[in-house]
């Protein structure tokens, strides 16, 4: 101990960690054997739980912990450790994914879209293995009339194609 006195900073550090160990000690304090872990409510402690639970009984409630059970020095040191990764994620965040979701919604939403419905061709592996278990049994849980194809007894597309023009080819430039 006596070497570790001679410079000022050992002995910032020799009382630094004697704080430490005695808040850890302080930190996990556990109960006495006899005593339940419940502490014991005054009548104003009792009065302050009823204005912050109204109406909850006292046997539902949050029992109240008189302790830290987390040291704060071991908290410092586990928050300061992954400082760098929260701050580069928040700017990742702020720079690079707030940025691309407006552009993506500006693209979907206000852009005029040209849409072009595929031709229908009944191959094989385009037909169902089963049947669905609701409605007609031929309709996919995300069907589309418009642009999901019925590929069950070649029947196609439901809607025509003069009627897929005129649904979406108003106002959008020149109809194909």
């Amino acid at each position: 101990m006596l070497p570790a006195l001679r410079s000022r900073t050992s002995v910032t550090r020799v009382i630094n960690q004697l704080l430490a160990a005695r808040r850890q000690q302080d930190a996990f304090r556990v109960p006495a054997k006899n005593s339940s872990a419940v502490t014991v409510l005054t009548d104003e402690e009792r009065a302050h739980q009823l204005k912050i639970w109204p109406g909850v009984p006292e046997h539902v409630r949050p029992a109240h912990i008189d302790y830290c059970p987390i040291d704060p020095i071991e908290y410092d040191k586990i928050t300061s450790r992954f400082g760098p990764q929260v701050n580069m994620w928040k700017w990742v965040s702020l720079l690079i994914a707030i940025p691309a979701v407006a552009l993506l919604t500006y693209m979907n939403l206000i852009l005029p879209q040209d849409h072009i419905r595929p031709e229908f061709k009944d191959w094989d592996h385009l037909r169902p293995r089963m049947k669905w278990p609701f409605k007609d049994g031929k309709h996919s849980p995300f069907h589309n009339k418009w642009f999901t194809a019925i590929h069950y007894d070649g029947i196609g597309y439901e809607t025509t194609d003069a009627e897929f023009a005129h649904e979406f080819h108003h106002g959008h430039g020149d109809k194909h």
